[in-house]
């Protein structure tokens, strides 16, 4: 009787030990699946910094030539500067003041099929306004843009 017991004993400290290295292992593999997804999200984080840095640079750089409306590049990259994935806010409104100050004056007005069903007489009020606005802020605006094509994240 006391040698069944023993057997049974020894058979469930086994199976237990089994069972052990087996859930041990599952954790490990865990664990490094864990790993590998925050390292995979790291990488796609850091690919789409680049991607944008590149892209507001590009921006940039037509801007100062004047391959891009003034308008049209100050939108497309304070959108860009709100895209980017920061681990800690960036005040951009304080490193760009006024690429940020014209942004706030024209990004309420209409872009693409919204303008088009426009009336000929608002779209020609919006664009007067769109051309004091370029006027008003051109030169300051050409100072941030002039910092934004060697810009990095």
């Amino acid at each position: 009787m006391q040698a069944s017991w023993m057997i049974l004993i020894g058979s469930g400290c086994l199976i237990i030990l089994a069972l052990s290295v087996y859930a041990g292992r599952l954790l490990y593999r865990v664990k490094a699946q864990q790993v590998q997804q925050l390292n995979q999200q790291n990488d796609a984080i850091a690919a789409r910094k680049v991607r944008i840095t590149e892209s507001v640079q590009i921006i940039a750089k037509a801007m100062g030539s004047e391959e891009c409306d003034l308008s049209e590049g100050t939108i497309r990259i304070c959108k860009l500067l709100a895209a980017i994935p920061a681990s800690e806010p960036v005040d951009w409104v304080k490193l760009y003041p006024d690429l940020h100050a014209f942004y706030d004056k024209i990004k309420h007005m209409p872009i693409m099929d919204a303008r088009s069903e426009l009336s000929k007489k608002e779209r020609m009020q919006l664009d007067l306004n769109r051309f004091r606005f370029e006027g008003e802020y051109a030169e300051r605006v050409q100072q941030d843009v002039a910092r934004l094509t060697t810009f990095e994240c």
